[in-house]
Parts: C-alpha cells; structure tokens; sequence
C-alpha cells in the first residue's frame, strides 16, 4: 500500500500512547497483527551512473516513495530513532539510541510485524481466501488452478482436464455471470483480466500461465466502493476507500460527449474502454447517474485514496474478528 503523508499523518495521529510508533516497528504484544498492508515487490538497481544521485533517482522514478520515505524520517526523529537508508532507499532500518538496543527493517512496504509465513500467505490470493474462510471471515473466494507448464505444479495437476476445461467447470458450478482471472501473487491489478464467454476464459489462462506458476479465479461482483482498514492490536486505526474515475452524467449529454469533456493523459484508458464497451453511444445518462471509468479499483490504475473520518456512520460498522490476529500470524 502505497501511505500518502496525508495518509500517514493521519494514521500517526490515531495512535494511542500504547500504539506507539515504537510499538509498531518494535512489536512486543504476541497478538500483533497488522492486516491490509498490500506488499509491493519491486526490483531496484543496486548502482546508478555517477552522475545520477539518489534523492534524483526517487523524486524521477518514485515520487510516491520519496513521500513515504520523508515520512517514516519525520516520525523516526519524533522518537528519536536513527534512520540508516540502503539499497537506493528500499532498505531501511530503525535503531534506538539508547539500552535497550533494538532495530527493526523496512524492506519496500514491508514492516517487520508479521511472521514470514503469514507474508506468504498474504501474497498469495487464494491462499489468503482459504485462511480467512477457515476463520469464518467473509471474502471473496479465490481458487487457484497450477500451471501443467510448471515443474514443481504439474504434479498436483489432474491428468484428464486442460486448465481452461478446470476453470470452465469451477464456472458452471460457481453460477456467476463472469469471472475475474489474476496471478497468484500479483499487485497493482497488474494482468487482472474479467472474462464473460469461453474465449476470454481462455485467453486469459494463456496470457497468465505465459507468465506465471498459477492463477486464481474468482466471480466478478459488481463493487462500488472499496475501503481498506488499517488494524493494530485488534483496533482499527485507520480506513480509506478507493475512488475510481468516473463520468456524472446530467440528463441531457451523450456518453460520448461526457468523455470528451473528461478527456486527459490519465484518464484516457478508461475513456478508451468505456467507449469500446458502449453499444450505444448516442446513450445519454441520467442526471446525477454515476459511469466508472475502471472497473478495477487500483490506486495505480486512476482511482484516488480518501481517508474515512472516524465519526461517519461506516466506522460503526467496523468490526474485527476476535483473536484473528494471532490465528492468521501463528503465534505459538
């Protein structure tokens, strides 16, 4: 997950005096559990050119990440922690300054708040879905289906169904007007594919298995907000929903004239594809009628992040599972 400063802030400033910033970084409760952090993997150069500095590399390629960074810095000197930055700033390490010694790393987005087996399963989509409904959480189920191509998966693969023929089954069963098919272990929305007949089925297993071990099916829902929850000791800290572009229409505009008028850089893939999905484009929308311009909900992709203030109705409705922290970490 990317955290905006705003974002951050904000998450700061909920803490209690018990859910210090030292307490997170540092966690001594055996029940800790932080969920909904999204791990980012990316690939940094160990070396640059001479003449290419490090604070230019991040505000060039990671403008983002740079924010991120200011940040953890800012509240890292409020608690007078000292801040060692590594590997073009993707490795970073806290210390205390004083006995009792301690340090702690953050690798990319990833805090060292949770066992490494639980960070796998947090990767891996259908596995994630299998814990949470082994809990009794409510989530969208996730199946997984193994690439035949892959050594280490072919085994577990029966010998009589192709892939396509497998989620073609899992489809018919499932009753769901249209499937979603994405990496095990993808971020971002990166190579998420919606699929509505047989041929898109499988073109989607071909696109994913040219690249990956697995997949994971699941049904298309028809999502209108998507809110995330920051968790500490059991407590939410902090929510955000996710925004997507969209077109308003006003009872008196075509869909095409809408997007001409919302027409930008950023917003022309989504308009591309609106457009390309419209069988009328003489359609004018009713007033007030809202038009997603995505359908998935990705930050990377368009859609916005806004901070859910804690006294909206939605916070009332928060509730986390007893005891789901030390389940899903396996603290022992």
């Amino acid at each position: 997950m990317m955290v905006s400063p705003s974002a951050g802030q904000a998450l700061r400033k909920r803490f209690s005096q018990k859910d210090s910033f030292q307490n997170i970084l540092f966690p001594t409760s055996p029940q800790f559990c932080l969920l909904y952090f999204i791990l980012i993997i990316m690939v940094i150069p160990s070396r640059l050119p001479p003449m290419v500095s490090r604070s230019a590399f991040n505000q060039f390629l990671m403008p983002r990440r740079s924010k991120f960074i200011s940040l953890l810095g800012e509240i890292a000197s409020e608690e007078n922690l000292a801040m060692s930055r590594l590997s073009m700033d993707w490795i970073l390490q806290f210390k205390t300054k004083s006995p009792p010694f301690r340090q702690t790393s953050v690798f990319g987005y990833t805090f060292d708040v949770n066992t490494a087996a639980a960070v796998e399963i947090c990767k891996e989509k259908s596995a994630t879905s299998i814990v949470l409904a082994d809990h009794g959480v409510p989530n969208v189920p996730h199946t997984v289906f193994l690439n035949p191509c892959c050594s280490v998966a072919k085994d577990y693969i029966p010998k009589t169904q192709s892939a396509v023929e497998q989620v073609l089954e899992y489809w018919k069963k499932e009753g769901s007007k249209s499937l979603v098919l994405k990496p095990l272990k993808g971020t971002g929305g990166n190579d998420v594919m919606v699929a509505h007949n047989v041929r898109e089925v499988e073109a989607g297993v071909m696109a994913i298995f040219s690249r990956e071990y697995g997949l994971a099916v699941s049904p298309f829902l028809d999502i209108i907000n998507e809110y995330r929850v920051v968790c500490t000791h059991r407590k939410p800290q902090l929510m955000y929903s996710k925004k997507r572009m969209s077109l308003v229409g006003d009872g008196v505009s075509t869909i095409t004239e809408l997007c001409a008028g919302k027409l930008t850089k950023q917003s022309a893939k989504g308009i591309a594809d609106l457009l390309g999905a419209i069988e009328n484009p003489r359609w004018v929308p009713r007033e007030g009628e809202v038009i997603p311009l995505q359908w998935k909900h990705n930050l990377g992709l368009g859609a916005k992040a806004k901070i859910v203030d804690k006294d909206t109705e939605l916070w009332g409705k928060v509730v986390i599972r007893e005891n789901i922290g030390s389940e899903f970490v396996n603290q022992f």
